[in-house]
Formats: C-alpha cells, structure tokens, sequence
C-alpha cells in the first residue's frame, strides 16, 4: 500500500501544481480591471494634430479627441494621465505598456490589425495637397517630378504608399521627403525645400487659420480614399476597447457629439 502511495506522489504534485497555476491565471488582472482599481488610464496622443489633438503651452492637451476620451471616461469616473508621443514610435509605446491607448489621428490597416486592437472608427478625414499660391501647381498631374512631403508614420503616409498611381509615381524621386510631425512638412514648404505637403484637412486648415496664412496657399483635393481614424489598445485588450466602443456609441447617440464636431472642427 505504501508502495503504491510512493508512485502516485509525483502525479499529485503535479495535481497540485496545476491547480495552483490555473488560479494564478484566473486571479490574473487584465488592463480593464486594473484602470477600474487605480482610477486612472494612461492614453497617448499626437501633440501636432490641432484640431484633433494638440499640446497647449501650458502642457495641457486639447482637441476633439481629448474631449472625446474626457466625456468617455469620464462616465466610468477614470482619470486620464494623457502622454503625449512620438508618433513614430507610438506602437512600441503601446506594446511596452507605456500607454494605455493610443488616442490620435491613427489608422487601422491589415498589417496592424494582427498586432493591435481598434475601436470603431470615429471620424473621418480627407487629404489635401497644400501647395503655395504663386506655384504652378493646381492639381495632382502638376506635380510632375515636383518634391512632396508628409509626416512620418501617418495615415497620409500610408495612403500615399497604398496607391502610388495617385501621386507617387510621378513625384520627385518617387517618394516622400519625410518629416516627425505635420508642421514641419508645413515649415520645409515655406522654406520652399519640398513645393507640396500631403495633410490631413482639418488639420491644414486649422493650422493655416491659426497661423494667419490662408492667404498665402491653396488645399487641393486629393482622389485618395477617406481616412478612418479610431483607437488603439493592445491586441488582448478586449474588456477595455468594448468599454472605449460603448462610450463612443453612447456619445454618438446624443447631442453631446455633435457639439465637439461644432467646437472643433471648422466649416
């Protein structure tokens, strides 16, 4: 009998440590459970985006998007810690656990959609070519060996190498002269070291107001296809993003929505 006892042992053991490993995994707190204890999220974002995202002088972000989260959040009485990126690195920020989420003009695609969790699209944007008003330039064919640029890692970016029959096959060099956020390709055109930026609209109407130059360029319509910004969360973020979608379809539903659209975005 004791004999017996003796083999069994080892496959009790292991009984036991089996056990004790499952209620670990089950004990496990997902990213969800962990804001609800803490109170706080921490959401990254695009501190060049006006007027989706910008960083006041003061430190303090603003914009549609901003307000969007605050609403949002603000109903499950969390606080958001807001973290402004670099917006090419802003997936290693989220993978590293540095954010949360990624709050900004971002864009899901196949590539990222195997790596990383999207909300529900909520807005859409449109790319113009913003171009001087004393160039030669009035639509996409002018651009003819012409130097255009963009902001790194950008959904403009993105398009502009999706469909290289619009534009890139015929601009200078065959690609574009890269810059780390939007008002810097703005700043290279006013120097006059590219003769055209691929922009977000709102965001190159915004800036032009802001900067007292809408005299001084012409946006030009693009054929690329509507871009479709949303928010981002790690891949097994899942109890978190229903949380971020059902916010959004609560705010969509009511007048609330639409007043940020009047608040931010210029007719």
């Amino acid at each position: 009998m004791k004999k017996i006892k003796f083999y069994l042992l080892p496959f009790l053991l292991l009984f036991i440590f089996m056990t004790l490993t499952a209620c670990g995994v089950n004990t496990k707190k997902n990213t969800w459970q962990k804001i609800e204890e803490s109170k706080t999220i921490t959401i990254g974002y695009e501190a060049d985006f006006a007027p989706l995202t910008s960083k006041q002088e003061s430190g303090k972000p603003e914009g549609f998007n901003i307000a969007l989260a605050e609403a949002i959040f603000a109903s499950y009485n969390i606080k958001i810690d807001w973290k402004a990126l670099d917006w090419s690195a802003k997936e290693k920020a989220l993978k590293e656990g540095e954010v949360d989420l990624i709050w900004g003009p971002y864009t899901a695609n196949r590539t990222r959609e195997k790596t990383i969790l999207f909300s529900e699209p909520y807005h859409t944007g449109n790319l113009v070519l913003l171009v001087p008003k004393e160039a030669e330039i009035y639509n996409i064919s002018d651009m003819h060996n012409q130097a255009v640029g963009g902001q790194k890692a950008s959904a403009a970016y993105d398009l502009f190498s999706d469909y290289p029959q619009i534009l890139k096959n015929i601009v200078k060099e065959n690609l574009m002269f890269l810059y780390n956020q939007p008002s810097d390709a703005i700043a290279a055109l006013q120097a006059g070291k590219i003769q055209a930026a691929l922009l977000d609209r709102d965001y190159t109407k915004t800036y032009l107001r802001n900067h007292q130059l809408e005299g001084l360029y012409n946006m030009l319509d693009t054929p690329y296809p509507q871009v479709e910004y949303a928010v981002a969360a790690r891949k097994n973020d899942t109890e978190l993003m229903d949380k971020v979608n059902q916010g959004l379809q609560v705010l969509q539903h009511s007048s609330e929505f639409s007043k940020l659209s009047k608040q931010w975005f210029l007719s």
